[in-house]
């Protein structure tokens, strides 16, 4: 899994197929299993796998929140779209919010957007050039204090990120009852269309006359190759 963007597609998948049947086998018990998470720095990865094994583990156990009110009041108008997408939309981004509360001793991945967004705004840059910088695929950056914190594709990155764990929420939500027959690389695909693949491909922020920032729709076409788990 590459740093501080969002696992591909399989790589959800290989989540479910290693920790879902030991879930499911501990459900009532009382001594649950330990997972063990890492990463190279110990932050981006290692929290995505936190709140992916939270959102599973919830859900197989039945103890999925009924509200949670977020820590923060971070909010993002893509996200809202995608929420009015998916059927258990709410549902979805309640479970996400609750794992990424759990997990924001390590990085808080619904902060982190907009920490990142608000720095391009502190540092003066023109519209101009947060579009141009912000539309780059490459890692150039314009300011000596940026240069020091921030690349700014990562924030694209991060809201990606946040995208794909509420899919995730919402492929579990569905899934789950039927013992996930359907991979997640085919439920992105299949169930709502083009429809979440298509608010990818223009992903924003919550200020609606943003332009268009994302430049990593190879990304997402490369993940809709269809990988079959093994068993």
């Amino acid at each position: 899994v590459s740093d501080e963007i969002a696992p591909e597609e399989k790589d959800f998948d290989d989540l479910v197929r290693l920790l879902g049947p030991i879930f499911t086998s501990e459900v009532g018990s009382l001594h649950p299993t330990a997972i063990v998470c890492n990463c190279q720095m110990g932050r981006g990865r290692t929290t995505t796998m936190l709140v992916c094994m939270y959102m599973l583990r919830a859900v197989v156990a039945g103890a999925v929140p009924s509200t949670v009110e977020p820590k923060s009041s971070a909010h993002f108008g893509v996200i809202d779209e995608l929420v009015a997408v998916l059927d258990n939309g709410n549902e979805s981004l309640n479970l996400v919010n609750y794992a990424v509360d759990m997990a924001d001793h390590v990085q808080n991945l619904r902060d982190c957007i907009e920490s990142c967004r608000d720095l391009t705004k502190e540092n003066g840059l023109s519209v101009e050039k947060q579009e141009y910088f912000m539309q780059r695929a490459g890692t150039t950056v314009v300011s000596s204090v940026v240069d020091r914190y921030i690349k700014y594709d990562l924030v694209v990155n991060y809201l990606e990120r946040y995208f794909y764990l509420i899919c995730f929420a919402s492929y579990i939500l569905d899934q789950q009852p039927k013992q996930f027959q359907t991979l997640f690389v085919n439920w992105m695909c299949s169930r709502y269309d083009n429809a979440l693949y298509a608010l990818l491909d223009n992903l924003n922020f919550d200020d609606k006359n943003d332009d268009v920032v994302s430049s990593m729709r190879w990304r997402w076409r490369r993940k809709r190759k269809m990988v079959y788990r093994l068993e």
